[in-house]
């Protein structure tokens, strides 16, 4: 009997096995379905998905949830089936494809996994600078991945994350675990850095975003948190560091999937793991021009406060 191959990775700071490649996650280890994988390891299959779990909740007609289980459906591309944050299983759609059926994977269906787990994803893009990792939050389409990106470019200091950076509250609060090798780069981005955008894979929601697979752009190990940057828009930059209320309110509102959050964890845990990480970075709110011809200034300016 032919055995089925694994593949191996380490992600958000726990190793990962799955039955397919996982291209975003870097170069995997191959091995035999028989390999043997510390106890806290994830697995990710494929296989069937139910349809109605036991005394599950709905929340809405393509979620559901019980105390240790959690069903996702997106139309067209799969059904997931997370368990107790340490398992995947993947039902994806005919025709469906696995582009899409990875894209949702790493977006909703790890972020149900990792408050599964107890842990703390972060929805920032960040930057290893000479003196710590510098983080970007703010509102969609605030512009975090493209402020890393150019700050990259500019100086060559590796992201750690483009999306989503996980703390374990069980270690230090304001050690951060990479994830996804990916960026996610506006088309004028794209175009700006020379980069071709039918040689990569286009945003499955947005038809002038892309996705970049750089593993050579990023950190791999754990880095700590030194200062969080909230984005804002003005006619001129400014920066103002945030006293200790509006640094907390702020470090909350970076929590990705803050609804998965309600469901899986404990929110008073939670807020207090916010509380140390608040009082022990630095969190500043910086206004800046946003328009592609001033963005030079805006990130020469970054560069020089925070380098």
């Amino acid at each position: 009997m032919t055995k089925t191959a694994s593949y191996f990775y380490h992600v958000f700071g726990f190793p990962l096995v799955s039955d397919f490649e996982l291209p975003e996650l870097g170069s995997p280890n191959i091995a035999g379905a028989d390999a043997q994988l510390p106890d806290h390891a994830v697995h990710i299959t494929r296989g069937s998905v139910p349809t109605d779990l036991e005394n599950g909740r709905k929340v809405e007609d393509f979620l559901e949830f019980n105390q240790t289980e959690c069903t996702y459906s997106v139309k067209d591309v799969a059904r997931y089936l997370i368990s107790a944050g340490r398992r995947i299983v993947i039902q994806p759609a005919v025709g469906a494809s696995m582009i899409d059926v990875r894209y949702y994977l790493f977006g909703t269906i790890f972020g149900a996994l990792l408050h599964q787990r107890q842990l703390l994803p972060l929805h920032i893009s960040a930057v290893e600078t000479p003196n710590g990792i510098l983080a970007f939050t703010g509102q969609s389409g605030a512009g975090k991945s493209t402020t890393a990106y150019e700050i990259f470019k500019k100086t060559g200091w590796r992201l750690l994350s483009d999306d989503v950076a996980v703390i374990d509250p069980t270690e230090s609060n304001t050690l951060l675990h990479c994830g996804i090798f990916r960026q996610k780069l506006w088309k004028d981005t794209v175009e700006r850095s020379g980069l071709q955008p039918e040689t990569l894979t286009r945003d499955t929601t947005r038809a002038e975003k892309f996705h970049v697979f750089s593993p050579e752009y990023f950190v791999s190990e754990p880095r700590h948190l030194r200062k969080l940057v909230i984005l804002d828009v003005a006619d001129e930059p400014k920066l103002d560091m945030l006293g200790s209320s509006e640094a907390f309110t702020q470090v909350m509102n970076t929590i990705y999937r803050p609804d998965l959050a309600r469901l899986f964890g404990d929110m008073s845990a939670t807020m207090q793991n916010v509380a140390n990480i608040a009082n022990e970075i630095e969190t500043f709110r910086f206004w800046r021009p946003w328009s592609v011809d001033r963005m030079s200034a805006s990130i020469h300016y970054l560069v020089e406060r925070f380098g």
